[in-house]
């Protein structure tokens, strides 16, 4: 009886193609991480100066104060452009006087803005949209 010690051709195949097919995934999932963490980078980079950009739209909305207002700027490699819209101007609740049964109005001076912001960095873009309150100085205000 001829005893022959090792694998036979078949066995080396299979093994073969079982490596192969366990180094494969493994380059498409190191690929897919990959991907996945220079889009992440991408999108920190256009998201990281948000905070300082939304001050500063605010920090403009009401220093001015009209209709409509809109501004760009560029802040950490970030473009940015905005646009805001009154959506509601009011007064405060009229104040009611006891002594002479009436009600007090004040006039106008809050307003509540839809802010249309569009980031930009390189070839990616991101648009948002939210509220942001603001209101007039009394000082400012003509009494009528």
């Amino acid at each position: 009886m001829n005893k022959a010690k090792g694998f036979t051709l078949i066995e080396v195949l299979i093994a073969a193609m079982i490596m192969i097919a366990v180094l494969t995934l493994t380059a498409m999932s190191f690929q897919s991480a990959r991907s996945s963490n220079e889009a992440a980078a991408k999108t920190l980079q256009l998201l990281a100066p948000l905070p300082l950009i939304t001050d500063t739209i605010r920090a403009q909305i009401r220093e001015k104060a009209t209709d409509s207002l809109n501004g760009d700027g560029s802040l950490n490699g970030v473009s940015y452009s905005w646009s805001a819209t009154t959506e509601v101007f009011a007064s405060a609740p009229p104040a009611y006087s006891a002594e002479n049964d009436e009600y007090t109005p004040y006039p106008k001076r809050f307003r509540l803005y839809l802010v249309k912001l569009t980031l930009s960095a390189g070839r990616k873009s991101e648009s948002f949209e939210y509220k942001e309150f603001a209101w007039t100085q009394r000082s400012a205000i003509s009494e009528d």
